[in-house]
C-alpha cells in the first residue's frame, strides 16, 4: 500500500453550476501537469461536496492546498486569492453540508485521532456569482484554468525544493 502523500491538493466544485466547478477544472489541469512533471509527495483529489465528506481526503497529509471558487462583490473571474483558514467564508463546500466548515472538519478529525494536515492553504478563484445551471465554466474562467494550474505546479515545485524533495 502507498504511503500517504505529504501534500494534498483538493479541488472542490459543482460541475453543474458553471464557474462553481473551477476547483475541479484546476485540479484536473494540475493532474495532467503532474503526469508530465511529477512532484514527489503530491496527490490531487477532488470532491463535489464539502463538510465531513472531505475528512478522508485530507487524512494523513502533512499539508493541504484547497482550490475552490470565490464569490466577491465585484469579481474579476480568474483572479486568485491565497487564503488561510481564518479567511474562509462564502464557499458552499468549504462550509458544506450541515454547516461543517473546513476548520471544523480538521478539528473533528484530530479529535477522532485522525492525522490531519498541520498546514492548510486555500486558493480561491474569483468566479461569476449565481446559481446558473451550466456544465461549462464562463469563457474568462475557462481561459484562466491552465494558468492557475501552472501557477500551482510552480508553487508546489518550489515548496518541494525548499523541503529537499522534488
Amino acid at each position: 500500500m502507498n504511503a500517504s502523500p505529504a501534500r494534498i491538493v483538493l479541488g472542490l466544485g459543482n460541475p453543474l453550476r458553471g464557474d462553481d466547478g473551477v476547483g475541479l477544472a484546476v485540479a484536473e489541469a494540475l493532474s495532467r501537469l503532474l503526469e508530465r512533471k511529477p512532484i514527489d509527495g503530491v496527490r490531487v483529489v477532488t470532491s463535489e461536496r464539502g463538510g465531513l465528506e472531505v475528512l478522508p481526503l485530507l487524512a494523513g497529509a502533512r499539508e493541504a492546498l484547497v482550490v475552490d471558487c470565490l464569490e466577491v462583490d465585484t469579481p474579476r473571474p480568474g483572479r486568485v486569492h491565497w487564503l488561510s483558514l481564518d479567511d474562509l467564508g462564502g464557499s458552499p463546500r468549504l462550509e458544506g453540508a450541515h454547516e461543517v466548515s473546513l476548520p471544523d472538519v480538521l478539528a473533528i478529525g484530530r479529535m477522532l485521532g485522525v492525522e490531519m494536515p498541520a498546514t492548510v492553504a486555500v486558493l480561491g478563484v474569483e468566479a461569476h456569482p449565481g446559481p446558473d445551471i451550466d456544465d461549462r465554466l464562463s469563457p474568462p474562467l475557462a481561459a484562466a484554468v491552465d494558468r492557475i494550474a501552472l501557477h500551482l505546479h510552480a508553487h508546489l515545485s518550489a515548496s518541494a525544493a525548499d523541503h529537499g524533495t522534488t
